[in-house]
């Protein structure tokens, strides 16, 4: 290690003279000062400072580049190694995670260089490298790194020994398998075939190497196979490489062997377990071309041979001479034993074993010429105890044992393996072995004959020594042998049959030794057969009768029964023409496929083995169950036949099998059948309006009833039910379809495929695709509602027809309709529809007054930026307005259009294929006028949205969606208040954009998707929890709407969540609140407190009349708060809770903000009845008992009126509203009140009155 460098002191490093004298010293710093003085008239490098630094480029090979230290200075940040004096600076993009610098010295100084990230003036050192070549892993690909180089020692350099080289090295892209978890995948296979591999470009990665320098690695995996594997990795050139093996996974690897060796015996592995292999160079340089490549293979070695282990030992046959046979070391594995180290390592055994034929047997092991062999002799239980062992020293020569001394007839085993520890393969691991035996053949021993029965025996012996195959003969007493039946065995003892009952036989048996030889003939042994026995079955019965199966029982006669014959047939029959059965093993017998109600009878025998049979036993008859009815009115799992069955309302019938109706199945509205993988079979099928039919079949259902889930004869399938696809396998819809449904549902794992063209009412559910197959999907629309297509993982395959509904102006005239294209490439001209032709006209876009042009358009869009005026009304807002260049312009999904339709047009088709997914609308602009920033959006799927889930999707947008309805008002909905935030598909809605000059956006996803029918609505049910007002302004008919409610966190100004402009419209009257300089449709106001609340109305009027406000819903309102509309005009406050409608009238067409407001306030206003309206007051009797009658004049029945009896302690007892135009005598019913003084008041619009009442 080097030291650093002392001022004052020479420095004792690398065989340098230590410290001298002092006058050495000063003779060496005036050579020092001399030369620093000389240098004095040379400038600086350029790249001396950081600043300056020297951009390297990188590059596959090394391309030098000059550069020098003389009268370099020192900078930068304090050096970690050596004494930065004389540095000078380069820096470079990394373009790899890893890069190799490498300097060269060639004036001979010893140099350091230092590598930063950061910029000058802020630099972090990343490393040193005193070597002059540094290879540095870990970088960031794009970012700048600095580098320093300097001498080691605070010497100054001159010209020439300053002088050095520099490159900077690119090793490339990193290899595909740079990192453990994109190891590369090898197959250990039996021959060793190289996959080639490199290391160039490769980086480091943990854990870190136990074996040379792991900077350049790169991963293989494999799955072991053997708990043995050899792993061999071949350098292409000459780079030493290293291979490392792990188990685990990638980031919690555990090191098992490394090898810097071509090839790795790897051992101890658990089959089937995932190993990673990790291959790097030894050296810590960066290797490229081929010097970086190489091969790996791994060795696929073959199953333990079958011997492997003493249990499965092969046995030795004995001959007279040697009959080898052949074996193999290769795979085997190790028998854990003691060792002496006699006869090498055995570490790779294979056993067998022989039983002794005689006191003295050979044993020869003959190896294949690569095979240095070694056996043992070995005695008593696997895996015994070892006698002797051989082993000749050397390759391919023989190993023989002569064992003496054997005990005949006991068991000896053979152990042999390869004297050394190096693994055998499939050819050096061969070899055969044999065994000898003297020539002699011992006779068998003990005869026996056992188990014997009517026709069967067991006949045993004991075998001799050396006994290979055995000839029994037997025949009836007496029988001469050679004349008797022979049967050759291999072992004792064995089972003889097809003997005859009650009879005495003998038998003789003779034994054939391995060595060739036959012993002498011994026997004969005699033995009987038992006499035959085979008794008629008893208690013949039938249990589990139903309609088409019964179970026939008996009980078995005595004797040994080998089967029973069993027939069965109608009642009647004639045996012998029925239909017979044998049962075996069972006493017992299942019958399928009876007719119902049915009688039948059988009969069944008994066989006790050949020729013996048992009398007939029988008939015994029993009949199968009539048919019944099957009602399911809950969800059941069904099968089996029935008369009739019928599928409630409540009831869902599951196939678990076949189910069929002999008659009639209903499947009833509301009822669902679920047919699966099973049929549905009746005389008559009817599936109900709103039923549903789920369908397995691949044929679908068919309209004659012979193939696909449902069969009959009259199959009736409503257009209004629901039909669900869920098979297994591809469907098609079928005929039996019918070409309107209800709802449409694919849910199965396949798609489905139109037989016929179909038209879906309510809802296409899609759970896998649906494909049109060239036939016509229509999706239909009505005033009830349009249908809906939920992807719900598929998609329709083809062009479908998606209809938007077209309600017509309450008037019958043509009125504007909000359309957008739920389907993709639809064009202007694609509008066109009975009733309807589209009209453009791109000269109104630029006409000084667009409403003279001809023809006048029928089709707009709205662009926000034509909004130029600083007005605030409708002329202001439909200068937004524009007509399409051409019929040929795209509609584009997302974008909204408007459209003027007369009255005889009902529905408008859009045709293509239908768009899914995500689409994006960017850039929606406002500009600085009041009517800037509106945009006309549309929805863009064949399935409605809802708002309320599609605005999180946005930005820069007000919470508030506007659609517009029939009459040409708008209909406005926010923070859960006024119309419904449903918009229908094909239609457009309009949005407004926050704040001038920041854009808005609108992401449109399946979330916000509606995914089930609901009939149409403009209207949301009222559930609402706050205080608030929905106040109607109408005249003939034609009206608005505004809403006011009360919420804590509103203001009195715009608040964005809260509140909705009220977007101008000509032609049809408008209400709205005034809140500054904004016309609200929703006006969100601070939660209620004491003090009044006063909102001005704006009140647009068409032209001249009368008009109507109605307060349709005043909801959740205080007790103790008031509720006024005030006009200015008349000076009148009307008592909205108590009269709802109130009728003024106008003399001209306008715009009024100053006539009408709302009061909200805890105090009352009353007004006194004029006394003429007083006069047309009659109330009678007076006292009054039951009833109590009261005369309204026309002025007041005119206005309506509004009746409160109050009692002595100042309670209301009896409130009742008479509306407008009922003058006349009303009553009013006093039964079951208290005699006594009541306060009777009566309420108009000009004020009230009051009287008092005596009830007797």
């Amino acid at each position: 290690m080097k030291q650093p460098y002392q001022a004052g002191r020479l420095q004792p490093t690398n065989g340098r003279p230590g410290p001298q004298k002092f006058l050495l010293k000063a003779k060496a710093w005036l050579f020092l000062l001399a030369s620093l003085l000389s240098l004095g008239a040379y400038a600086a490098p350029t790249n001396d400072l950081c600043a300056n630094a020297t951009t390297l480029t990188a590059a596959a090979t090394c391309t030098p580049l000059s550069g020098t230290l003389f009268q370099a200075s020192g900078s930068g940040p304090a050096a970690s190694v050596g004494q930065a004096d004389d540095d000078v600076w380069y820096k470079f993009v990394a373009t790899s995670r890893q890069h190799t610098i490498t300097l060269n010295p060639t004036g001979g100084t010893d140099l350091v260089q230092q590598l930063f990230s950061g910029s000058c003036g802020s630099l972090v050192a990343i490393k040193s490298s005193d070597p002059e070549t540094m290879v540095v892993p870990g970088l960031t690909i794009g970012a700048t790194y600095y580098l320093r180089v300097y001498s080691y020692y605070n010497s100054p350099t001159t010209a020439a020994s300053g002088a050095f080289t520099i490159c900077l090295n690119n090793p490339g892209a990193a290899p595909a398998n740079d990192e453990c978890a994109s190891a590369v995948v090898v197959t250990p296979s039996k021959t060793c075939t190289g996959l080639a591999g490199t290391v160039a470009g490769a980086t480091p990665s943990d854990p870190d190497a136990t074996t040379g320098e792991a900077n350049d690695d790169v991963w293989y995996s494999f799955v072991a196979t053997s708990t043995q594997h050899i792993i061999t990795v071949n350098p292409t050139g000459s780079t030493d490489m290293v291979h490392q093996l792990f188990r685990g996974s990638c980031g919690a690897l555990t090191p098992l062997f490394s090898s810097d060796n071509k090839a790795m015996t790897a051992t101890n592995l658990t089959p089937g377990a995932t190993y990673y292999v990790r291959v790097y160079s030894y050296f810590n340089a960066q290797y490229g071309g081929n010097d970086a490549r190489f091969t790996i293979c791994i060795d696929k070695p073959d199953a333990p041979p079958v011997n492997d282990n003493c249990a499965s030992a092969i046995s030795l046959t004995p001959g007279l001479t040697c009959q080898p046979i052949s074996g193999t070391l290769f795979s085997a594995t190790q028998t854990t034993l003691p060792n002496d180290g006699a006869c090498g390592k055995p570490d790779d055994d294979v056993w067998y074993s022989f039983v002794a034929a005689a006191s003295t047997q050979g044993i020869s092991v003959d190896p294949n010429s690569a095979l240095d062999i070694a056996l043992e002799l070995r005695s008593g239980a696997c895996p015994g105890t070892k006698l002797r062992c051989k082993d000749q020293a050397g390759a391919g020569l023989t190993d023989s044992i002569s064992a003496k001394n054997l005990t005949p007839g006991a068991t000896y085993y053979v152990r042999v393996y390869s004297y050394a520890a190096t693994p055998t393969t499939e050819t050096t691991g061969t070899f055969t072995i044999c065994l000898t035996t003297p020539k002699v053949c011992d006779a068998p021993t003990a005869l026996t004959a056992t188990n014997l029965t009517a026709t069967t025996a067991t006949l045993g012996f004991t075998a001799s020594a050396g006994g290979a195959s055995f000839k029994l003969e037997y025949g009836a007493k007496g029988f001469t042998p050679g004349a008797g039946t022979v049967k050759t065995i291999s072992s004792s003892p064995t089972t003889i049959s097809g003997l005859t009952a009650g009879t005495q036989y003998d038998f003789y048996v003779t034994q054939t030794c391995s060595n060739g030889l036959t012993s002498v003939r011994v026997g004969p042994k005699s033995f009987s057969t038992t006499a035959a026995v085979c008794a008629v079955p008893t208690n013949l019965n039938t249990t589990g009768i139903t309609t088409s199966g019964a179970t026939l029982n008996w009980s078995a006669g005595a004797g040994t029964v080998a089967s029973y014959r069993v027939e069965y047939g109608k009642q009647g029959f004639t045996p012998g023409t029925g239909t017979v059965l044998t049962v075996i093993g069972a006493s017992s017998k299942p019958l399928t496929g009876l007719t119902p109600n049915t009688a039948y009878q059988f009969y069944v025998r008994q066989n006790c083995g050949p020729g013996i049979d048992s009398p007939v036993a029988g008939p015994v008859a029993f009949k199968t169950l009539a048919l019944g009815d099957l009602i399911v009115d809950k969800q059941m799992n069904v099968q089996g036949t029935y008369n009739n069955v019928t599928v409630t309302r409540t009831g869902t019938a599951i196939l678990t099998g076949p189910l069929t109706a002999a008659q009639n199945m209903t499947v009833q509205a509301g009822g669902v059948i679920r047919t699966g993988a099973f049929l549905a079979s009746a005389t008559t099928f009817n599936l109900a309006e709103g039923a549903t039919l789920e369908i397995g079949a691949a044929e679908g259902i068919s309209a004659n009833g012979t193939t696909g889930s449902v069969r009959g004869t009259t199959l009736t399938f409503s257009p209004n039910a629901n039909y669900v696809y869920n098979g297994s396998a591809a469907q098609v819809t079928g005929l039996g379809l019918p070409q309107q449904v209800r709802s449409l549902q694919v849910s199965g794992t396949t798609p489905l495929t139109l037989t016929r063209e179909l038209n879906v009412l309510q809802l296409l559910s899609l759970k896998q695709n649906l494909v049109t197959n060239g036939k016509t999907l229509t999706l239909r629309s009505s005033a009830a509602g349009s249908a809906v297509v939920h992807n719900n993982g598929g998609t329709v395959v083809g062009n479908a027809v998606v209809q938007h509904f077209l309600p017509a102006h309450p008037n019958g005239t043509a009125t504007e309709h909000f359309l957008s294209s739920p389907v993709q490439s639809a064009t202007v001209a694609d509008l066109t529809t009975p009733g309807f032709t589209p009209v453009v006209n791109p000269a109104y876009n630029t006409a000084a007054d667009p409403s003279k042009v001809t023809p006048y358009p029928t089709v707009f869009r709205y662009d926000q930026a034509r909004v130029t005026s600083m007005g605030t009304g409708a002329a202001d807002f439909q200068k937004g307005w524009l007509s399409p260049a051409a019929t040929t312009e795209v509609l584009t999904p997302g974008k909204g259009y408007v459209a003027t339709i007369g009255p005889n047009a009902s529905n408008m088709d859009f045709v293509g294929t239908l768009t899914n997914g995500s689409l994006t609308v960017n850039n929606l602009a406002r500009g600085k006028q009041p009517q800037a920033g509106w945009h006309l959006l549309g929805n863009p799927y064949p399935s409605p949205i809802d708002w309320t889930k599609l605005y999180p999707a946005t930005t820069g947008l007000d919470a508030a969606v506007y659609v517009l309805k029939p009459t040409g008002a708008y209909s406005a909905s926010v923070n859960g208040v006024g119309g419904s935030p449903i918009i229908e598909s094909g239609e457009g809605f309009l949005a407004h954009v926050s704040a001038a000059g920041t854009p808005g956006s609108i992401s449109f996803t399946n979330a916000a998707r509606v995914t089930t029918f609901a009939a149409r609505t403009s209207t949301p049910p009222v559930t609402e929890t706050r205080p608030l007002l929905q106040l109607g302004l109408s005249r003939n008919g034609i009206g608005d709407t505004l809403f006011v409610y009360f919420q804590q966190g509103a203001t009195a100004g715009f608040d964005r969540t809260f509140d909705a402009y009220k977007v101008p419209a000509a032609d049809v009257p408008q209400l709205a609140a005034v809140a500054g300089a904004a016309q609200l449709a929703i006006d969100g106001r601070p939660a209620l407190g004491a003090t009044d609340v006063e909102i001005p109305l704006a009140v647009n009027a068409p032209e001249a009349g009368s008009y109507l406000f109605r307060a349709k819903h005043l909801l959740n309102m205080p007790a103790t708060t008031f509720v006024y509309l005030r006009d200015a005009q008349t000076g009148k406050n009307i008592d909205l809770k108590l009269l709802p409608t109130y009728s003024f009238s106008v003399a001209a067409a306008g715009l009024n903000q100053t006539r009408f407001s709302l009061v909200f306030t805890r105090n009352a206003i009353t007004a006194t009845l004029p006394e003429q309206l007083r006069s047309q007051v009659a109330v009678y009797p007076n006292p009054a008992h039951d009833q109590l009658s009261l005369q309204l004049g026309r002025e007041l029945a005119r206005q309506g009126v509004q009746v409160q009896l109050f009692n002595p302690l100042g309670q209301q007892v009896m409130q009742q509203h008479f509306p407008r135009g009922t003058a006349g005598e009303k009553q009013l019913p006093l039964r079951g009140l208290a005699p006594g003084v009541y306060l009777l008041r009566l309420m108009v619009a000009e004020g009230s009155m009051t009287q008092r009442i005596i009830v007797e």
